[in-house]
């Protein structure tokens, strides 16, 4: 699976699907393997709590549907939403999938 999404608003919510291109992402953030100068002990220790309250909200959601996600909107601002994923086929998926699901040989979708 990818790790890259985008988000849509889709009447009062918002769905995540796969994409080349990187507005949302699964809520949580990244740990390093070690602390650096650019990710110290205060930060590491910041990391770790926000991912233990992101842990905290998913185990009492009682919507299956959705997960706690961020997104950025235009501004380059992050924001944390519930977020639906899906995986639709489009024309950023592979050339498997495309051609599966129009029928078609995938030598007929585009590339080598």
């Amino acid at each position: 699976m990818r790790d890259d999404y985008k988000w849509v608003a889709e009447g009062d919510h918002l769905v995540c699907f796969p994409s080349p291109f990187a507005y949302q992402t699964l809520g949580h953030l990244v740990v390093p393997e070690k602390l650096t100068a650019i990710h110290d002990s205060t930060l590491s220790r910041a990391t770790s709590e926000i991912n233990e309250i992101l842990d905290r909200v998913s185990r009492e959601n009682s919507n299956e549907k959705v997960e706690p996600s961020f997104i950025i909107i235009p501004g380059g601002k992050l924001m944390l939403v519930w977020a639906q994923v899906k995986h639709p086929v489009s024309p950023d998926s592979g050339r498997e999938a495309i051609a599966e699901v129009l029928g078609l040989r995938i030598e007929d979708v585009g590339g080598d």
